[in-house]
């Protein structure tokens, strides 16, 4: 009984916010309960910070490329009760690579920009290369969030194992990855793993590592995130 009662209140919300059929948006409804419990679960954590490990497998050539870094999360209710304002804000995530290189990308406030040595000088990205920071970032963004309106406009949804906790999303508009594959904690539903497929069959595979969910974030990420 409960799947088709969230089926029908997400279909009720997409017509309301968007003006149009639910059947505009491409997702299983086998996905809907699981989603709805994530979101649920996501609305617990107010501040995550863990360190990653990435893996970027060029099919072509064979080989992979690691690198390092860490990222922390804080929700905008965090943001104002730190700073003691009335004024509504954005969820804030600094996501930082540490080794072979120190760059990262910074969501603030409704607004992203990357950033190369020193996370305070940030800079909208205008060349090809900047774009796998960019795309890994901002997709990691939507699954710590875990909204479901949004997920459901901006992706195709579906369970990736009916049994298991994660989730395969396929992006609507053009980006740099043509599916991602989220991996969640069952007991709080935070994000611990991600795979990025490429179209031409490369891909980025992150796992976290140390996952730290409503502690007080490290000073490396709180000194950004203020």
């Amino acid at each position: 009984m409960l799947r088709p009662v969230l089926f029908s209140m997400l279909s009720l919300i997409f017509t309301l916010l968007f003006g149009q059929t639910a059947l505009c948006f491409d997702f299983h409804e086998d996905a809907v309960e699981f989603l709805q419990k994530l979101s649920e679960q996501n609305r617990e954590i107010h501040t995550m910070s863990a360190s990653f490990t990435q893996v970027k497998r060029v099919a072509v050539l064979n080989r992979s490329l690691s690198s390092q870094g860490f990222f922390c999360l804080r929700k905008a209710e965090e943001q104002e009760a730190a700073a003691e304002k009335s004024q509504p804000r954005s969820d804030a995530l600094l996501f930082s690579y540490t080794k072979p290189i120190a760059t990262g990308f910074i969501f603030r406030d409704g607004h992203g920009n990357l950033w190369q040595g020193n996370p305070r000088k940030t800079f909208i990205a205008r060349i090809p290369g900047q774009s796998v920071v960019v795309a890994v970032a901002e997709h990691i963004f939507d699954c710590l969030r875990v909204q479901p309106v949004t997920l459901l406009a901006n992706y195709t949804v579906s369970l990736l194992d009916r049994n298991g906790s994660a989730l395969r999303l396929i992006p609507h508009r053009q980006t740099y990855f043509a599916r991602i594959d989220a991996f969640f904690n069952r007991d709080d539903g935070s994000l611990r793993k991600m795979q990025l497929i490429e179209a031409n069959g490369d891909s980025v595979d992150i796992t976290f590592q140390g996952v730290h969910v409503n502690d007080i974030l490290p000073e490396r990420c709180d000194n950004y995130l203020r």
